[in-house]
């Protein structure tokens, strides 16, 4: 693993998967060829040590969430690894979720079960859209990869506000 997206969905993510797959990067986004039992043992049991190395094998590069959130247990195991903070302004990425969380409401109206709530109670603390309580845990998480991940390793990459090209590529 060389590069983990730690920014949370809905801040340029998938942009920033797609940049690293035509820098020639293997990038996983979100759960693309990860089994989904792998991610749904880790959130069962956060605390509990994974091995990611085998589970992202084939990939030198993961986006998203469910790996954004466990961006410490990716420091500890991937020690070379750079770390990029995806960022949005805060009411930006609160609108853009309420929507998300709409759309997949209507398309998966008992999803608030199983896995993917799970993953959402643990990320956003809820597995529906609150505001109040999204914002926070975005915040929350912002702050402490900010202090968990060494400045040389981590780009804050505010890529919805046109952070770009040169500022990838230099830090890559």
């Amino acid at each position: 693993m060389q590069v983990v997206g730690v920014g949370l969905s809905r801040t340029g993510t998938q942009s920033l998967n797609a940049a690293l797959t035509m820098l020639g990067y293997r990038s996983s986004h979100h759960l693309d060829g990860i089994p989904v039992e792998f991610w749904a043992q880790v959130v069962a049991a956060p605390t509990a040590w994974a091995d990611l190395a085998a589970a992202y094998r084939r990939f030198d590069a993961v986006t998203d969430i469910p790996a954004a959130a466990f961006y410490r247990q990716f420091l500890e195991q991937f020690p070379q690894a750079r770390f990029i903070l995806t960022l949005r302004p805060p009411g930006d990425w609160l609108r853009s979720m309420d929507a998300h969380y709409r759309w997949f409401m209507q398309m998966y109206p008992d999803w608030p079960s199983g896995f993917w709530a799970s993953l959402h109670r643990l990320v956003y603390g809820s597995a529906e859209f609150k505001e109040r309580g999204f914002l926070t845990h975005y915040e929350a998480h912002n702050e402490a990869v900010r202090q968990a991940i060494p400045a040389d390793r981590l780009l804050i990459y505010p890529l919805c506000e046109g952070a770009g090209w040169p500022e990838l590529c230099r830090f890559l």
